[in-house]
């Protein structure tokens, strides 16, 4: 189960990402909550949701092309340094006291930019680390990591929001980036060789594409992930007018219900961190839609908060199993070379359909009310994990193996 830990490079990746993910959560509530508190409205923060992951949407496939001709871990550095940066920025203005909403949506859609580059290179460095064999329990392990930080960083940050305020959250978040930055220049990969391909960039999207949508299990996978980006992953962007409005809540609620959402969704990672038949995952993808879709639409029934916390966890549950398991379908089914241009469409279609998500999710609770906006979106996952299940993808043979060991020593190239 935890395998992965014997490569070194996983090992010194998963202390400093741990650490800078903390500190990503703690940034990501106050930015939320600060944002709600300058202006008041739910459509605004639909907008900032709208801002942070539309490059996404539109940068996806292009920059999971670069990861496949490029070094991926220099990448992946250069974007964690622009991260830092733009982390430090946030922190300076809202400790001066300068900071406005229109800071907040320039900031959020420049790291949502930096992201767009980031997250197909790194997802695709992981089998450098750990090999083919070891691929699933390390995504299940990162997924760990992830919801760990999840539950962490909110719980800390609504008690700093509640007392200091928003502007210690961001440079305790500005600080966290030195340790992944530290455990990148740490790693000791294969050397990189550059691909001799010369085929144009947009030749490559549609290659990726191709690849994406020509398989039976990764199309079907891919829409539904699309479809939950769209319909299910707004919810938490969308929670504070729902703390504040529903439940009277505060920024410590607001927290805790966030720490809640990240128990259950670490949970369900330390679940997956095992060898899993592949064959099994579209079940379990399917069952976990369905079950997301539930959690949202009791939720939104049932403004009672201790009750509230039980089924935050338990639809972040699902959440995290469907995308763990979509993960692990998807990099198990694609081969190597087209690695980063796929995990480039799955960012696109997992985060990239967020924005317009919370665009239009936004505006309906802006003139709804968050109940029926959620009621809405668990009513609509229901609906498509029925179907996937009903319609359930087989697989094909997943890609050959590499012996563990290529991967994960070697000269420091990278």
């Amino acid at each position: 189960m935890l395998r992965p830990f014997q490569h070194r490079n996983f090992s010194i990746f998963f202390v400093g990402q741990g650490i800078s993910l903390i500190g990503t959560w703690m940034a990501s509530i106050a930015t939320s909550w600060l944002t709600y508190r300058l202006t008041g409205s739910a459509a605004l923060l639909g907008v900032m949701g709208f801002l942070s992951n539309i490059p996404l949407l539109i940068l996806g496939p292009f920059t999971g092309g670069l990861a496949d001709r490029f070094n991926r871990l220099t990448i992946v550095k250069i974007a964690q340094i622009t991260e830092m940066i733009l982390a430090a920025i946030l922190a300076y203005l809202t400790l001066s006291g300068i900071i406005n909403v229109w800071h907040l949506m320039i900031l959020g859609f420049l790291l949502g930019v930096t992201f767009a580059f980031e997250i197909p290179a790194r997802q695709a460095l992981i089998i450098h680390m750990v090999g083919l064999d070891d691929l699933p329990n390390a995504i299940g392990i990162n997924a760990a990591m992830f919801n760990g930080a999840r539950m962490i960083g909110p719980a800390i940050a609504g008690a700093i929001i509640a007392t200091f305020g928003e502007g210690v959250c961001f440079t305790i978040n500005a600080l966290s980036f030195l340790a992944v930055i530290f455990s990148l220049y740490s790693l000791k990969l294969v050397p990189f060789v550059k691909s001799e391909v010369s085929e144009s960039v947009f030749y490559n999207i549609r290659q990726g594409f191709v690849s994406s949508f020509s398989d039976e299990a990764t199309r079907k996978t891919l829409l539904l992930v699309a479809y939950t980006g769209l319909m299910g992953m707004p919810f938490l962007v969308l929670l504070p007018p729902y703390i504040k409005n529903v439940l009277a809540g505060n920024a410590t609620l607001y927290g805790w219900v966030m720490a809640c959402s990240g128990a259950g969704a670490m949970t369900a990672a330390l679940t997956l961190v095992q060898r899993v038949r592949i064959v099994s995952l579209p079940n379990r993808i399917g069952l976990a839609n369905l079950w997301f879709g539930i959690g949202i639409l009791l939720f939104a029934l049932i403004p009672y908060v201790p009750l509230g916390m039980i089924i935050i966890a338990g639809l972040s549950f699902a959440a995290i199993v469907q995308a763990a398991s979509s993960n692990t379908l998807v990099q198990m089914v694609v081969s190597d070379n087209m690695r980063g241009r796929v995990m480039g469409i799955y960012s696109m279609m997992f985060l990239g359909m967020l924005p317009i998500g919370a665009l239009i999710w936004g505006f309906i609770i802006e003139h709804l009310g968050s109940q029926i906006a959620f009621s809405l979106m668990g009513a609509g996952l229901i609906i498509s994990g029925t179907m996937y299940l009903k319609n359930r993808p087989t697989i094909s043979h997943p890609t050959t193996p590499h012996a563990p060991h290529t991967f994960a020593h070697g000269p420091s190239a990278q």
